[in-house]
């Protein structure tokens, strides 16, 4: 009994222990950055052709790089969040899979000067040529190395969009890939076409909490990039899905 407690200690402190520190992941983080991820992350916009500035050290990034600036993007958003949550990996996969629980989450609007819901509905559907509604999955009771999944948001902007979402491990972490298969639209006015808007969330486990880093691209042509506010469009809906995860934990 006592040999079977000991192994059982040991295996916890491996478990409690071998999570990374935030300052592992970006070295040289002072505290007033970790107060700014805690508060509302630490955020940046961008020209596509920056690329990405933000992403954590030793994490396989090659499918965020190639996921975020593949298409050439016009514009591009990073953020990096610490919230205050202790959560496995088998959590985290869990909240990713609650589709249903995105409906009715609520923005700030500048021009309505009041919280309204971003996403109106949301909902998983069965493929990208089957779009007909399908419930949540129970609880899973372990991460699959990687799923694909299809989901149908009401945008209060910009009417139904249809994403396909990827979510698996990488690293020590979670990543959750987010891309359009149809396009977005404005009323009569086509906004982005198919794959041409694409999100990553990597969530992982560190001593602090949750570090949750965030990358959202767009392609859109001169027009668009004139009329609409796409930087502040991009963070909005990305803030959501962070808020929207982190409850559901």
């Amino acid at each position: 009994m006592k040999i079977t407690c000991l192994v059982l200690c040991f295996c916890a402190g491996i478990q409690v222990f071998a999570q990374r520190a935030a300052q592992e992941l970006y070295p040289g983080l002072t505290g007033e950055q970790l107060a700014a991820m805690r508060s509302g992350g630490l955020n940046r916009s961008g020209k596509g052709s920056e690329g990405l500035l933000m992403l954590p050290k030793n994490t396989e990034a090659g499918e965020i790089v190639s996921q975020i600036t593949g298409s050439r993007p016009t514009f591009i958003i990073e953020s990096l969040n610490l919230v205050p949550k202790n959560a496995s990996l088998l959590s985290i996969y869990t909240a990713l899979g609650k589709i249903r629980g995105l409906k009715g989450r609520v923005y700030h609007s500048a021009t309505k000067n009041r919280y309204v819901p971003l996403f109106e509905d949301a909902t998983r559907i069965e493929s990208a040529k089957r779009t007909n509604a399908i419930a949540d999955p129970s609880p899973a009771s372990s991460v699959p190395s990687s799923e694909t999944i299809y989901a149908r948001l009401k945008d209060t902007n910009f009417g139904n969009c249809y994403y396909t979402i990827k979510l698996g491990i990488n690293g020590t972490g979670i990543l959750c890939s987010l891309s359009n298969f149809r396009n977005i639209s404005y009323g009569p006015l086509s906004v982005m076409k198919e794959n041409k808007f694409n999100a990553v969330l990597y969530i992982e486990p560190v001593r602090e909490g949750l570090l949750v880093y965030s990358a959202a691209s767009a392609e859109v042509s001169d027009f668009v990039s004139k009329n609409f506010e796409i930087p502040s469009a991009l963070r909005k809906r990305l803030s959501v899905i962070i808020g929207w995860v982190a409850d559901g934990i």
